[in-house]
């Protein structure tokens, strides 16, 4: 794990850029506490600070291939570089270290830009070509490490962390507009877009090519996961296999490593099969100061059965409020989300006790459909596209579930047993469709869309009426599920949970490795069926059942909650923490959002249903993250 920076300028480097790098990179010595290593050219100034994983003594960055013409700094880890250096070896090249990045210069000479799509693993990588004369920022298949990168005339600067471009004073500190309403439907800022204008995201499983000639820019992609949609009947055997293949892989380092332990399904599973691949494997868990939401003591109990240390840590709620601001910044972009102080606590306790790599159950819920929403709003699209029946002006109510929670029951009551949003999702489909392809709703679906689409309008008082449609998709049902888990893998998954765990595991100097999101994971259960006639088989029911070999049968029969804080107790501490914030002069001063709508929209963070407004929320989190990146 390392953090990336530098420049490219045409013209060749100038002091000011030097200074520019150097400011640069004391932004980012937070991911990299050990080390650093450069590529200087007349036209080029490239750096990385190394936190150690692998060869920890010597596996000090650039790497270059044999003939010098390729030079490599990487962030990440590559799970299969023991694999192709033994191909690459029998190819007769040369090696120095045992590090996972040597291989990649090697690589290339033998493959070109296809070398990206044989790499599995998580990586974000700098490939500077002298004979091309060109720079190649590349990200990995599942977009776990980040690269951001800014265009300055025909000079670019890039980094690993987009704060880091602002604080190092590259970047002028300035909202892009047209995508506020994108984080306020969303909680986040979708790829490969920042809402900080001028930056943009290096797009998953693609490479930007930078020319040091001309300073043009040219995006390709190796890896589209759709391409790896199938119709195979796949056994639980081979899923079972291919998660215990992901874990092993993920596994691979030369510092201990542990494993953040909810109690839940996905990290019970990931901490039975790593607890076979390391004999030195530490669990982390946590509780919380109301027991509501506690399921650490769960997870200890498992961490007993399997022989794994566990240590347990308390928030208390007064902390969490007080820090809640710190989180913010330290998230790089403003997520709303209010669990991210929890993430924040597992890395910094793994820290404390010389773990420098944590595994994570994050990916297996968009994987494997975890959530409650996706899975029925996938089958609500797969009947409307394949039950005749149910006709265009037609609205069927759902069935309560029983028994109800108190939030059931209020979402049932409030959308007319689910007719009023059957008939909103309708008008989406209808207004957004066309003959060539379908507008799939994703965020509509979900509690609180229509109150968020409200508090836009009376926030941003010249936004257009009519939402706008994110997502397309052809009106085949066999293709649905694939496309709501791609869907779910590139919003959700990527820019709230990759982002999180890098950031906040980051800012404690350690790894983040999230083995259910591993690559060949992701192609065998999109290559399996998901359509049975016209049902949808959800492949978490497939999961459970799976874990039922491997887990006691108290996680299999628990709710699910992960890492789920008491979320409304803490809603109500940190607003009374950052009661400074309620006044919205942040993004009085530097958005078009209505000071007086956001003051009061962010005055109640607990709707009358026991939710947390996420209005209120993302307001809050917004107002947080712009102070943060004010401050000098």
């Amino acid at each position: 794990m390392c953090g990336l920076f530098g420049v490219i300028r045409p013209n060749g480097i100038t002091p000011t850029d030097e200074a520019s790098v150097v400011r640069l990179g004391d932004h980012l010595r937070h991911r990299g506490p050990d080390g650093s290593g450069y590529i200087r050219e007349s036209d080029v100034l490239l750096g990385m600070h190394r936190l150690s994983i692998m060869d920890p003594a010597h596996g000090w960055q650039p790497f270059w291939s044999e003939d010098k013409r390729l030079g490599v700094l990487g962030n990440g880890e590559i799970y299969n570089a023991a694999v192709l250096r033994s191909q690459l070896l029998e190819r007769h090249h040369q090696f120095h270290t045992n590090s996972d990045m040597e291989v990649i210069p090697h690589l290339i000479e033998e493959f070109g830009m296809n070398a990206f799509a044989k790499l599995r693993g998580m990586f974000a990588l700098i490939v500077y070509d002298r004979d091309a004369r060109a720079v190649h920022l590349v990200r990995d298949h599942m977009g776990e490490k980040p690269l951001s990168y800014f265009k300055q005339g025909s000079a670019v600067f890039f980094s690993s962390e987009q704060r880091a471009l602002v604080k190092a004073q590259i970047v002028p500190l300035a909202i892009n507009e047209e995508l506020i309403p994108s984080y306020l439907q969303f909680g986040y800022t979708p790829e490969p877009f920042s809402l900080i204008q001028g930056i943009k995201k290096v797009p998953a499983a693609s490479v930007l090519t930078i020319s040091t000639v001309t300073g043009a820019t040219q995006v390709s992609t190796f890896w589209n996961p759709l391409d790896d949609v199938g119709d195979q009947q796949i056994s639980d055997q081979e899923i079972a296999e291919a998660i215990d293949d992901a874990v092993s892989a993920t596994c691979t380092s030369d510092v201990p490593v542990g494993i953040a332990l909810s109690g839940g399904l996905d990290s019970s599973l990931i901490a039975t099969f790593a607890s076979k691949a390391r004999t030195d494997l530490v669990a982390f868990t946590i509780g919380y100061d109301t027991t509501s939401s506690d399921e650490s003591y769960q997870a200890t109990a498992l961490a007993q059965q399997l022989g794994i240390p566990c240590y347990r840590t308390q928030l208390e709620t007064e902390s969490i409020a007080k820090g809640f601001a710190e989180v913010c910044s330290g998230r790089d972009e403003p997520i709303s989300d209010i669990a991210g102080s929890a993430l924040d606590a597992l890395p910094r306790v793994a820290r404390e006790h010389g773990v420098p790599v944590l595994m994570t159950g994050v990916g297996g819920d968009e994987l494997f459909w975890g959530y409650d929403w996706i899975r029925s709003l996938a089958a609500w699209t797969t009947n409307f596209l394949t039950d005749a029946s149910l006709g265009k002006n037609i609205s069927r109510a759902r069935p309560l579930p029983m028994p109800p929670s108190r939030q059931q029951k209020f979402d049932w009551l409030a959308t007319l047993g689910g007719v009023q949003t059957d008939r909103q999702l309708r008008k989406f489909l209808d207004l957004g469709s066309t003959t060539d392809r379908v507008s799939l709703p994703l965020y509509e679906f979900q509690p609180g869309y229509r109150i968020i689409q409200s508090a836009m309008r009376e926030l941003l008082p010249d936004l257009p009426s009519r939402p706008t449609e994110h997502f397309w998709g052809i009106s085949d049902p066999n293709w649905v599920g694939a496309l709501y888990t791609d869907m779910s893998n590139q919003t959700y998954l990527r820019v709230n949970s990759f982002v999180q765990v890098d950031r906040l595991a980051m800012r404690h100097s350690v790894e983040s490795r999230t083995p259910l999101a591993d690559v060949n994971l992701v192609r065998k259960i999109l290559s399996g069926r998901l359509v049975d006639g016209d049902h949808l088989s959800p492949p978490k029911s497939r999961l459970r059942r799976i874990a039922s070999s491997y887990l006691p049968p108290d996680i299999l029969i628990r709710p699910k909650r992960g890492f789920t804080p008491p979320v409304r107790e803490w809603a109500i501490g940190i607003w009374r923490a950052q009661r400074h914030a309620l006044q919205a002069d942040a993004l009085a001063s530097l958005t078009e959002i209505s000071q007086a709508a956001a003051s009061r929209w962010m005055t109640r963070p607990v709707r009358r249903d026991g939710r947390v407004s996420q209005v209120a929320l993302r307001l809050m989190t917004l107002e947080l993250w712009l102070q943060s990146l004010e401050r000098p």
